[in-house]
């Protein structure tokens, strides 16, 4: 290959990576995210030195995570919990995995033409890199899944190594695998996924059911280390009720192969149906075309990667099924996994399209070729759609983490409400679930112990700002008494002027220098001289009895200080035992 040529490769290698750093730069929020808010419990026993191996071994949900732990601890201690670092992080994760797969095709190359080897290989980078994986890119807990796809495929390079004696091959895969386990429960399946690569290691018979019944042993080994102390979680979301629990799983893991695909509730299942069938097929063909009295080593850790990303994706829809199969489809966070198939079906197929003859393809190199091409382009035309999709839906979502990071900064100005607790107009609505959103307040302690964040402090009430930031218009007439009952709502409009690094509307009690409620004032047009409007419902349990003043207030974060805007709203709110 010449010069140039190479040079052409890896730019288009370099495409996909600097794409999903830019991705992340752009997106992403210094802000802790759903499961990030347990973390500051296991900071601070470290900073204590409390931190025990059984705190570490204790489960996550379902899961052991305890070398996501380490890395936690590390990464945090390193740079006062700069959240950046943990993406960054899985994009390193990423990275290696993909420098492994890269290496792994080369060692399982055999006598493969050099075009549709890079075809295969800057098909694989794309898969890697996609944006569908918004949710994990964004969400720095999601290191356990970019590590345990590294230790998966760096147990497949290790096994295909053809200088690495046989012993050391498995022992390092066995510590891989270790490793994995210990990191989320799909780990586990790493032991049983691997088989494949595992048999073909260089040996006789003897030697490779020796080798088998020990590989076997540790994954046992493993599960029952796991299942130390364990305990079945409560599920704490919400359940679809379904007919047929078995038919609803099965739908959930045909939705979820295609989910990097489409986004179609009619035909998911049935590209993934198709995607499972083409590499089952492709098995068949190892296993027994040209007359093969055993796997081709070439072909077993593709298939051993292929066979991780099923294994992950049964597991996850026997568990998550319960939300409806559509779940599948909508929700990106799994197909960090689900991408593996894929892959691998392209390597494998590419392996097996040009090395040997497949009775349903001409003998001619230029049909292998145009066929090859076209279950490529497939794979690749429809997850840039859905990467382009995946922008759409994170850029609509950034401005709503965005104030949450904003409220984390003021937790100290906001009331335990329940508008800040159960509201789904919460500033916190993005951050945690319902039933855990009063952690938020309790790890931001630690935190500022920890001293991991500013928050802010001495913050200012202006009461009349120099100038005109915004002000009340709804509900009209502004000067009289609205009268609700216990089961009634008011809705509350108005307008902000832009503010930098401001697009949440606090609303105060009376005089009181704390906030009950948010308010959303995002700005869908460039003009920076525009009214930007807002709008909120409160309930009459989001308000005390009696009669009270609503004040609505906008932060500015440079001059630290909060800024009143022009009206107010008197609501009275009648007693349960009030009579109206």
């Amino acid at each position: 290959m010449t010069s140039k040529n190479s040079l052409i490769l890896l730019v288009l290698y370099l495409i996909p990576i600097l794409g999903i750093c830019g991705f992340v730069a752009y997106f992403s929020v210094n802000v802790p995210i759903y499961d990030q808010w347990v973390l500051p419990y296991w900071f601070e026993k470290f900073s204590t030195g409390t931190l025990t191996l059984k705190n570490l071994f204790a489960q996550h949900n379902s899961h052991r995570i305890f070398f996501p732990k380490l890395i936690f601890i590390a990464l945090s201690f390193a740079s006062n919990w700069n959240i950046h670092l943990e993406l960054y992080c899985n994009i390193f994760l990423a990275i290696l995995t993909f420098l492994s797969l890269y290496s792994l095709s080369q060692n399982t190359a055999q006598n493969s033409t050099q075009t549709p080897l890079n075809l295969a290989n800057l098909s694989t980078c794309f898969l890697l890199f996609s944006w569908v994986q918004h949710e994990n890119w964004l969400w720095g807990f999601q290191i356990a899944i970019f590590l345990i796809n590294l230790c998966v495929v760096l147990s497949c390079l290790i096994l295909s190594s053809r200088v690495i004696k046989p012993k050391i091959k498995l022992t390092f895969a066995a510590i891989l695998c270790s490793i994995a386990s210990f990191t989320s429960a799909q780990g586990l399946l790493s032991w049983l996924a691997i088989v494949p690569a595992v048999w073909t290691v260089k040996g006789n018979l003897t030697h490779k059911k020796k080798r088998l019944l020990i590989w076997l042993s540790l994954f046992l080994f493993s599960g029952l280390i796991y299942s130390l102390n364990y305990r079945q979680e409560t599920d704490t979301v919400p359940v679809v009720v379904v007919e047929n629990k078995i038919i609803a799983t099965i739908h959930f893991f045909f939705n979820l192969q295609a989910a990097p695909f489409l986004n179609s509730s009619n035909l998911n299942w049935l590209m993934g149906l198709m995607i499972i069938l083409l590499f089952l097929g492709l098995i068949f063909s190892a296993l027994f075309s040209e007359k093969f009295e055993s796997l081709n080593p070439n072909y077993s850790p593709w298939i051993s990667i292929g066979l991780f990303s099923l294994l992950c994706s049964g597991l996850i829809a026997v568990g998550r099924s319960g939300l409806g199969a559509d779940y599948a489809i909508f929700t990106s966070r799994y197909t960090t996994h689900t991408l593996l198939l894929p892959i691998a079906i392209i390597q494998l197929g590419q392996r097996m399209i040009f090395n040997f003859s497949l009775n349903f393809l001409a003998k001619h190199r230029t049909n292998k070729l145009l066929f090859f091409g076209g279950l490529t382009g497939l794979f690749i035309g429809l997850n840039l759609v859905q990467s382009a999709n995946a922008v759409t839906y994170v850029n609509s979502r950034f401005p709503i983490i965005q104030g949450g990071k904003t409220c984390v900064h003021l937790i100290d100005y906001l009331e335990k409400s329940a508008f800040f607790k159960t509201s789904p107009q919460s500033c916190l609505t993005l951050l945690i679930s319902t039933q855990w959103r009063e952690l938020i307040w309790e790890s931001s302690e630690k935190l500022k112990r920890l001293n991991f964040r500013n928050f802010a402090e001495n913050v200012a009430f202006i009461e009349t700002p120099q100038k005109t930031y915004g002000e009340i218009t709804a509900p009209e007439p502004l000067n009289k008494l609205l009268n609700l009952s216990p089961t009634e709502s008011v809705q509350l409009e108005g307008w902000i002027k832009p503010l930098k690094n401001t697009n949440i509307v606090l609303f105060s009690l009376n005089e009181q220098p704390s906030f009950f409620a948010n308010a959303y004032a995002i700005n869908n047009n460039s003009s920076s001289e525009q009214k930007i409007k807002w709008e909120v419902e409160l309930t009459a349990n989001s308000l005390p009895a009696g009669t009270s003043t609503i004040r609505a207030w906008i932060y500015d974060p440079i001059e630290n200080q909060f800024l009143k805007l022009n009206h107010q709203i008197s609501i009275r709110v009648f007693d349960q035992t009030t009579d109206n």
